[in-house]
């Protein structure tokens, strides 16, 4: 590489490594690709301003006044706790201050009490059904389709008609 050939943006990398492969220029383009960043952070269009700005440490969702999102899944008693107390509160009160309280502060959809201890989440929500339920000390059976006895009489009847026929 020589002096007057100086790189001034992504475009002219690119076309030198271009160049370089056609050529096969080894050591360029060994050189031009150490040039290149494996964080794409660190490029120009992912790089966020830094912004001086007296309210910057408030976040957007201070800022607009989002309230916190509702949990899915919980296991803590405190969340089991809050959402009876939503209840008592909308049974006494009504169900228009149980709703106002619900969504100042949203209870949990769904709480988990029959999860398997001693293992994680992820590695029991990703257990095959049959293993999950031998952990539990549960066992699942196929269930056996009904018999139609009226269909079964008939297909006897007409096997044994044919084999009297034969």
């Amino acid at each position: 590489m020589q002096i007057g050939d100086l790189l001034i943006g992504e475009l002219q990398l690119g076309q030198r490594l271009n160049e370089c492969v056609q050529q096969g220029n080894k050591s360029e383009f060994a050189l031009l690709l150490s040039m290149l960043s494996q964080d794409v952070r660190d490029q120009d269009q992912f790089a966020l301003e830094q912004t001086t700005n007296e309210k910057s440490d408030i976040t957007l969702a201070e800022q607009f006044e989002i309230p916190t999102t509702q949990t899915l899944k919980t296991r803590a008693m405190a969340d089991q706790h809050y959402s009876i107390a939503l209840a008592d509160i909308s049974r006494e009160q009504g169900l228009t201050a149980g709703r106002l309280q619900h969504c100042l502060k949203p209870d949990a959809l769904s709480f988990d009490l029959d999860r398997v201890e001693g293992f994680s989440d992820e590695i029991v929500d990703n257990l095959s059904p049959t293993i999950a339920a031998r952990l539990e000390g549960r066992t699942i059976s196929a269930p056996k389709p009904p018999v139609d006895i009226n269909k079964a009489i008939a297909a006897q009847q007409s096997y044994e008609a044919q084999l009297f026929v034969a």
